[in-house]
């Protein structure tokens, strides 16, 4: 068997937060309103759109973490179920989400696309460090139909993909890559 991170006797009951419905729900009506729920609808992220509302359990989910063990790759987890060691890395989390992960990131145009400042300009006060939630204010907030859609994109990526806490720092490079839409949605 292998080695628990949280020993069996060391269990505990918890709650896990579940945020991906309300980032969809959103993120639709907010789209729905300047007319971009169609063109969500045709991107690379529409598999999030189509789909129903998400159900999940937070008790298999904080069950499935109690069983964690350490992992010898930093870019996976590893759960203890029954006898096996079982994985979770970026396959599978492509796998679930229908993104493609078969591309390799180029250094040199993802340099070039992390350029435009407008939307931190713009939205959120040219602030260095944003936070989700600030982020999450601005793409409410914002009446632009065009910004609309880039900061909806960002906040699907951190509020959903990312599944960022209102506190927690946002992937500030997203808001430059949604400038420049096909390269954003080429990026690996």
């Amino acid at each position: 068997m292998s080695k628990l991170l949280v020993p069996v006797g060391e269990h505990f009951p918890g709650r896990v937060t579940i945020k991906g419905t309300t980032v969809m729900s959103k993120m639709k009506e907010r789209f729905e309103k300047y007319d971009l729920l169609e063109r969500a609808k045709q991107c690379l992220f529409k598999q999030f759109f189509l789909a129903p509302p998400m159900q999940a359990s937070g008790v298999l989910i904080h069950q499935l973490l109690l069983r964690k063990v350490k992992s010898q790759n930093p870019a996976e987890l590893q759960f203890f179920i029954g006898d096996s060691n079982l994985r979770f890395g970026v396959g599978e989390f492509a796998l679930i989400t229908a993104l493609n992960f078969t591309k390799d990131l180029d250094i040199v145009n993802y340099k070039s696309m992390s350029s435009s400042m407008r939307l931190r300009e713009t939205y959120l006060n040219n602030a260095a460090n944003v936070r989700f939630g600030e982020l999450e204010a601005a793409f409410l907030n914002c009446k632009e139909t065009e910004d609309v859609w880039k900061l909806g994109l960002c906040y699907l990526i951190d509020g959903l993909l990312m599944a960022q806490e209102s506190s927690t720092k946002i992937m500030m490079d997203m808001l430059s890559f949604v400038e420049n839409e096909e390269e954003f949605f080429n990026y690996p």
